[in-house]
């Protein structure tokens, strides 16, 4: 019986031989799902709320040579509101209700530096379902008050095209790493029309830009922690969510916008994890600043 049981174990320990090998390869796929929500923030308006899910692919062999290229696809809805949640009345908004829902493909390649192009297809209006979804949830969730969600903007299709570049400067070495990264950005389509400017300071564990999760890049299995400090400069032509002349309400996207978000990564074997605080200067004039938190979790695979 003792040589049964040598050999039983012999024998599952050549059958786990191919599963470790296999649980240690490069994940070329990963699954992530977000959380945007300002009701922790204490304003409960404007951008009230953002949910999402992301699939990533990572190419085994790209369209360039020497690059790391993968594709994105990130389905996501979210919900804009005036400061104002329990009137109908137009006149007693400072903002129209507008729901979001939309598909935006993503291709990046990653050298030394990241080129990244974007193409958003989205579904302005109740047919986005995010009006709905808030309702139910101020009603049987957390029991707070339920927008009306009255003058609700109606259904509009919506493109928009944005390409971004990022390049990384390294000013100490890991594990206490301190490095700055430009970020300009410009997108183009009917929903919005603007150009970007800004930075990325990290502290602490990050791999660089080709393998980070700071940028979405998958395949990579060491490990980073580290807190990031994020900064945007927005001129705006279009942001259709207030180009609006109604009786009532008339109001026009503000020019220049300021973003600014404080993050912590933490990337643990196949596992991400995210937390970040937002803040976004007024969007059109008489509106206030916008503040929320982020949560996300990935996993590869």
């Amino acid at each position: 019986m003792p040589e049964v049981f040598r050999s039983f174990l012999k024998m599952l320990c050549l059958m786990s031989l191919p599963l470790a090998t296999f649980s240690q390869e490069s994940p070329k796929n990963q699954i992530a799902i977000w959380h945007d929500n300002d009701f922790l923030t204490l304003t409960d308006r404007y951008y009230s709320f953002g949910l999402g899910v992301d699939y990533t692919r990572k190419w085994k062999q790209g369209i360039f040579k020497n690059t790391r290229e993968q594709i994105r696809f990130q389905l996501y809805q979210k919900a804009y509101t005036p400061d104002n949640l329990r009137t109908s009345s137009l006149r007693d908004m400072d903002r129209r209700y507008a729901g979001f829902l939309g598909l935006e493909t993503s291709y990046t390649v990653a050298t030394q530096d990241l080129f990244e192009a974007k193409l958003l297809l989205g579904i302005i209006g109740p047919n986005s379902g995010a009006g709905g979804f808030q309702r139910w949830y101020h009603k049987n969730i957390v029991q707070y008050v339920v927008p009306s969600w009255a003058e609700e903007m109606p259904n509009q299709f919506h493109t928009n095209l944005s390409l971004s570049y990022k390049t990384e400067w390294q000013l100490a070495p890991i594990p206490f790493g301190v490095s700055i990264v430009p970020t300009p950005s410009v997108t183009y389509g009917t929903k919005d029309i603007y150009a970007e400017m800004g930075g990325e300071i990290f502290f602490g564990r990050k791999s660089p830009i080709r393998k980070s999760m700071a940028y979405g890049q998958i395949g990579d299995l060491e490990r980073e922690i580290y807190f990031s400090i994020h900064w945007n400069y927005r001129w705006v032509s279009r942001n259709v969510l207030f180009e609006q002349n109604l009786p009532g309400l008339i109001q026009e996207p503000n020019s220049h916008v300021k973003l600014t978000a404080y993050k912590f990564h933490h990337r643990f074997n196949k596992n991400e994890y995210r937390v970040g605080y937002y803040f976004v200067s007024s969007e059109a004039e008489g509106l206030g600043n916008i503040k929320y938190l982020q949560v996300s979790y990935a996993r590869s695979f």
